[in-house]
C-alpha cells in the first residue's frame, strides 16, 4: 500500500508568506526612509524621472548661487559708487561757493583744499574697491578697443560687447551735424548809443557795457572775454556781429538783451537754441546728447564722446572692441552670460577730453579755483556725475533686470520641479503606513495557517503510525 501527502497547499502557503516576507521589509524601508523608492528596482521609470528632475533642479540652484554671487559684486561696486557720487556733489558745492564774489582769499585756500582732498578720496576708492581680489573701478573690467581717431572720437566707453568671436566692430556715423545756438544783428561800422547788452547762455549772465563809436570787433572782444561765464562767444561774419553759444546742441542756448537802438537784430529774433546732430551705430539709431553718443545693438552698447569737429561736419568713424570686459554667467549657455564692463572712474578718467577732466580740479591744474574757469569746472563735474550716475544706473538695471528676475523665475521653477519630484520619490504616510499595517496581519494570518497546516500534517502522520504500529 502507498501513502501519499500531498504538500502543495503547504508551499504555496509558504511562497505567498514569503512575498508578503518581502513586500513587509520593502514597506519597512520606506517607513524608516521617508522615500517611495530606495533602490532603481522600486520604480525603474520613477528612478530616470526622479534623476532628471534632480539635476534641473541642481543645475538652477547653481544658476541662483552664481547670481547672487554677483550680486554681491554689483552692491560692493555700488556702494564704492554711491560714495564717488556724494564725493563729487562736495566738490561742485565747494567750486561754487568759491565762484561767489565775495569769497575771500583764506576762503578760497579752504575751499581748494576740501576739493583736493574729495579728489583723493575719489582715486583711493577707485584703486581699492574689490570683490575677491579683483579690482571693480579701476578699468581692469573695462573693454579694451583700438582703431579709435582721437580727432573724432574724444572718448569711447564699451559697456558691453559679445566678443565671443574674438572682437567686435562699431561704425558711427553723423548723419545730420549739430548746430550751435546762433543770432545775429546789422548795425553800421561803429555804434551809435552807449548802453549795455546782457548776454546769457548755458554758463550763466553776464552784463557788456558798450560805448557810442565801438566797433564791432571791440564789441566782441568784450563779449568773448566773458565766454567762459556766459557760453557764448561774438565774432564778426560778413559785417554781421553774430552771437553764438561755444558748444552746440539742442540743450545749448543764447540770449541776448539790447538796450537802445543800436541793434537790429535779424527778423527781430534774440534768443536761439541750438540743433542736435543725429548719429547712427552699426546702423542702429544712437541717442545724442551734447557730444555724447549713446548707444545699444545686438552686439555691442556704450558711450562715445565725439569730438567739435567731428559732430559739427559729420561723417562716419570706425574702430574696434578687441577684448576685456567681465561675462559674468548665469549658467552654461551663451544667452545665459551677462557681458558689463566699466572703465576707470579715477579723477583722471572721469570727464572727457572735450570738456575736461575730473583731475583738472586739483591745485595748480587747469580748472582749479585759483583758474577763474569756474563754469568750465562746472561742466567737467556735470559730465562726471553724468557718467557715475549711469554707471549706477546700469549696476541697478543688471541686479533687477537681470539677477533679480532670474533669481525669481527659477526660484519658481525650483519649486515646481521640487514638487515633482517628491510626487515621485517622497513617500506618503499615511498611504504606506495602511499598506504596511495590512501586510503585517497578513503576515500574522499566513503564519498562523502555515502552522495549522502543520499541525494537521502532524495529527495525520500521528494517526496514521498509530495505526500501523
Amino acid at each position: 500500500m502507498v501513502l501519499s501527502l500531498n504538500n502543495s497547499g503547504m508551499m504555496a502557503a509558504v511562497n505567498n508568506l514569503t512575498r508578503l516576507g518581502n513586500m513587509l521589509a520593502v514597506s519597512n524601508e520606506r517607513l524608516t526612509s521617508g522615500k517611495r523608492i530606495n533602490r532603481a528596482s522600486d520604480d525603474p521609470s520613477g528612478i530616470i524621472a526622479a534623476t532628471n528632475l534632480n539635476a534641473s533642479i541642481a543645475r538652477q540652484q547653481a544658476s541662483i548661487d552664481s547670481a547672487a554671487r554677483i550680486g554681491s559684486i554689483v552692491s560692493t561696486a555700488d556702494g564704492a559708487m554711491s560714495e564717488i557720487s556724494d564725493l563729487l556733489i562736495s566738490i561742485e558745492t565747494n567750486v561754487i561757493a568759491a565762484a561767489d564774489s565775495g569769497a575771500t582769499a583764506e576762503e578760497k585756500i579752504a575751499y581748494q583744499a576740501e576739493i583736493d582732498l574729495a579728489l583723493n578720496s575719489i582715486d583711493r576708492i577707485v584703486n581699492t574697491t574689490s570683490f575677491n581680489g579683483n579690482l571693480l573701478l579701476n578699468g581692469d573690467m573695462g573693454y579694451t578697443t583700438s582703431g579709435v581717431t582721437s580727432t573724432e572720437l574724444a572718448d569711447v566707453s564699451v559697456e558691453s560687447a559679445n566678443i565671443a568671436s574674438g572682437s567686435a566692430s562699431v561704425s558711427v556715423e553723423v548723419t545730420e551735424a549739430t548746430v550751435a545756438a546762433v543770432t545775429a544783428d546789422f548795425y553800421g561800422a561803429a555804434l551809435a548809443d552807449t548802453g549795455t547788452l546782457e548776454i546769457t547762455g548755458n554758463n550763466g549772465t553776464e552784463t557788456i557795457n558798450f560805448f557810442a563809436g565801438d566797433t564791432k570787433a571791440v564789441l566782441a572782444g568784450r563779449i568773448n572775454a566773458e565766454t567762459a561765464n556766459t557760453g557764448v562767444t561774438a565774432v564778426e561774419e560778413g559785417g554781421t556781429l553774430v552771437f553764438k553759444s561755444v558748444s552746440a546742441g539742442s540743450d545749448q542756448f543764447v540770449t541776448v538783451d539790447a538796450g537802445g537802438d543800436s541793434f537790429d537784430f535779424v527778423d527781430g529774433v534774440t534768443s536761439d537754441y541750438g540743433e542736435a546732430a543725429s548719429a547712427t551705430v552699426n546702423g542702429t539709431t544712437a541717442s545724442v546728447s551734447g557730444n555724447d553718443v549713446y548707444f545699444g545693438t545686438s552686439t555691442v552698447s556704450g558711450r562715445i564722446t565725439l569730438s567739435n569737429a567731428f559732430l559739427a561736419a559729420g561723417g562716419t568713424s570706425s574702430f574696434t572692441v578687441t577684448g576685456g570686459g567681465s561675462d559674468w554667467s548665469l549658467g552654461l549657455n551663451s544667452y545665459d552670460s551677462i557681458n558689463y564692463g566699466v572703465s576707470s572712474l579715477d579723477t583722471s578718467s572721469l570727464g572727457n577730453s572735450v570738456t575736461g577732466y575730473l583731475s583738472s580740479l586739483r591745485s595748480g591744474g587747469a580748472n582749479d579755483i585759483n583758474s577763474g574757469n569756474s563754469s568750465t569746472a562746472q561742466s567737467v563735474i556735470d559730465s562726471a556725475q553724468s557718467q557715475v550716475s549711469r554707471e549706477r544706473g546700469r549696476l541697478g538695471a543688471v541686479q533687477s533686470y537681470a539677477l533679480d528676475a532670474t533669481t525669481n523665475a527659477l526660484n519658481a521653477s525650483i519649486a515646481a520641479l521640487s514638487e515633482e519630484y517628491s510626487s515621485i520619490m517622497d513617500l506618503d504616510y499615511v498611504e504606506e503606513a495602511a499598506n504596511n499595517e495590512r501586510l503585517t496581519t497578513m503576515m500574522q494570518i499566513g503564519s498562523n495557517v502555515i502552522s495549522a497546516m502543520n499541525a494537521n500534517t502532524s495529527n495525520i502522520l500521528s494517526l496514521l503510525n498509530g495505526a500501523f504500529s
